[in-house]
């Protein structure tokens, strides 16, 4: 018994602090408006303050030898955020024009990946196997809100510029160094060959930052992919339901990471809370109707024993790398 409550403690500290069940989505009162306004979601002003600490103390992304695009985009929403709940937050303004800036000045403009934030690093898991060099739709969608908004508040137009450039991947298949799946019209988060993994956060994510782009320039293109994308979203999103929770991906492949591709408690809030304001932007009633099956499945006898068997695995695996380092095995050989 020692050893579980050990194993959920560890676990628990996963998901900074159990802030992901603060994450909600944001009253805006016109979400298609050209006007300065919240991200579609995030968190409550205080856990935001508590998320940016870091970031508002130094700008570590353009310190950083290997960059995570990833980090650094949602980094920077949540900086906008901050800076939302107060006007008057200079630093929180200086630091997203700053990490505005560093997307600006590093997006890869030969043709080896065309208006790509490159992740140059390799990922090797159970179902994904990428070089380094691979460009991911879940961070050129928050990179292009991003510097949509950093436009929105300097009035410079070279960010909508980058913007735009950062678009251009979601015009290629996977099988050019996009991130489009062109069978069904899906954006990779993790672009692998041949089959897709298909992961459902990567994708909506890509879509809220398309539509960034779209509302503030009214660019018949960029509405053309997110329209292509809701369309797609539409069709598969019942697969994402296994009755009792979401699944993270519909990759073919299985490992134990997600427990054959069951979301963990952070993502399951996370498609809730994405479905939730996609349904604000469309009024499509199917994303409202999952997002409120999946919520009301989060109190479910089934849903607690998930997130425990969720944070025991997970405190397992955080002990065994503490103690053994990233290449020790435990279950299986994920990251």
């Amino acid at each position: 018994m020692f050893l579980i409550i050990i194993l959920l403690f560890w676990g628990m500290g996963y998901h900074s602090a159990g802030y992901y069940s603060a994450m909600r989505p944001n009253e805006i009162n016109n979400p298609h408006s050209q006007k300065l306004s919240h991200h579609y979601y995030g968190y409550p002003e205080e856990i935001t303050i508590k998320l940016t600490e870091e970031a508002i103390k130094e700008p570590w992304c353009i310190f950083e030898k290997n960059p995570n695009p990833a980090e650094i985009t949602w980094t920077a929403q949540l900086l906008w955020e901050r800076y939302m709940y107060n006007s008057n937050d200079s630093l929180a303004y200086r630091r997203f024009l700053q990490y505005a800036q560093w997307l600006k000045e590093n997006i890869t403009v030969d043709k080896s990946c065309y208006g790509c934030w490159k992740y140059n690093f390799p990922i090797k898991r159970t179902n994904i196997n990428l070089s380094p060099g691979w460009v991911s739709a879940l961070s050129q969608g928050h990179g292009i809100s991003v510097l949509a908004k950093a436009f929105q508040l300097s009035g410079d137009s070279s960010y909508i510029k980058a913007a735009f450039l950062a678009l251009e991947p979601f015009k290629r298949t996977v099988f050019e160094n996009g991130v489009l799946r062109p069978e069904i019209r899906f954006y990779e988060e993790y672009p692998t060959k041949p089959e897709g993994t298909y992961v459902l956060n990567g994708f909506i994510s890509s879509l809220l930052g398309i539509y960034d782009l779209f509302r503030i320039t009214r660019d018949t293109t960029a509405f053309r992919l997110y329209n292509d994308g809701l369309m797609t979203l539409k069709i598969i999103l019942p697969k994402y339901d296994i009755g009792f929770w979401s699944r993270y991906s519909l990759t073919k492949k299985r490992n134990i990471q997600n427990r054959f591709d069951i979301s963990s408690p952070f993502y399951h809030r996370l498609h809730i809370v994405q479905l939730i304001s996609l349904y604000n932007l469309t009024g499509h009633k199917d994303f409202l109707f999952f997002a409120m099956r999946w919520e009301k499945e989060e109190s479910s006898g089934w849903a607690f024993l998930w997130e425990n068997l969720f944070y025991i695995y997970k405190g397992a695996k955080n002990i065994r790398e503490f103690y053994f380092g990233r290449k020790a095995f435990l279950f299986s050989p994920v990251s």
